[in-house]
């Protein structure tokens, strides 16, 4: 009678997972084929006039490079965030990346903009030098 109840349990399971697992693959798709999405636009960075905020949090960027070290004619991912995230609902635009070169010309990337809620973005750079 255990192993009855044992096998019942494992179907159970197994089948909890199997609809779980279509109902990820089926919203990744819906989310992938929708067309005419509403186009985001940064939110203000300073307070309207007149109004005074009670509190400031100081929010800090971050670059990670890689890989390191690289060479000529590979490509290296430069990402970005910032610490802590900003609302869900807002971001950041305007994130330029000032890269120099080995004999000191620079090549400026962007302007960038963070994903909504996680204030991350990044940006894949062939090197040429």
């Amino acid at each position: 009678m255990k192993q009855i109840k044992n096998k019942v349990m494992a179907l159970m399971f197994l089948s909890l997972l199997l609809m779980s697992a279509s109902a990820i693959f089926l919203s990744t798709n819906a989310a992938v084929e929708q067309i005419g999405a509403p186009q985001l636009t940064p939110w203000p960075t300073s307070p309207p006039q007149g109004v005074t905020p009670n509190v400031t949090i100081a929010t800090t960027a971050f670059i990670s490079i890689s890989p390191n070290p690289i060479g000529q004619g590979q490509t290296v991912l430069i990402n970005l965030w910032l610490e802590p995230p900003v609302q869900y609902n807002r971001f950041f635009s305007g994130y330029t990346i000032t890269v120099t070169k080995p004999n000191n010309a620079t090549e400026t990337i962007g302007p960038l903009s963070s994903y909504q809620g996680d204030s991350t973005a990044w940006v894949q750079y062939s090197v040429d030098q």
